[in-house]
């Protein structure tokens, strides 16, 4: 296997409306990246913004999602029922 010393940067050949969801006029195509330390970073062709992502979130969104499971990228905090706090 190859290691991550050197950053890894391909694109996808179509193009999607991640940041304008429903207008395809904006669909652009994904630039992604294997960093060093285990990190994917995605971005936009044509833009400077990066999103970054650990592989190991993202290698558990990828299970998850093949066994048919709802996907949350941004799961907020749960409370227990019946109204009891949060501990921390």
């Amino acid at each position: 296997m190859t290691t991550t010393n050197k950053p890894v940067q391909r694109c996808t050949e179509l193009s999607y409306s991640v940041l304008f969801p429903g207008r395809m006029r904006k669909s652009r195509a994904i630039v992604v990246r294997i960093e060093k330390g285990d990190l994917l970073r995605f971005r936009e062709k044509g833009r400077r913004q990066w999103y970054d992502m650990p592989i190991e979130r993202a290698a558990s969104i990828a299970v998850q999602a093949s066994a048919g499971f709802r996907v949350c990228m941004m799961p907020g905090p749960r409370e227990k029922k019946g109204g009891a706090k949060r501990r921390r």
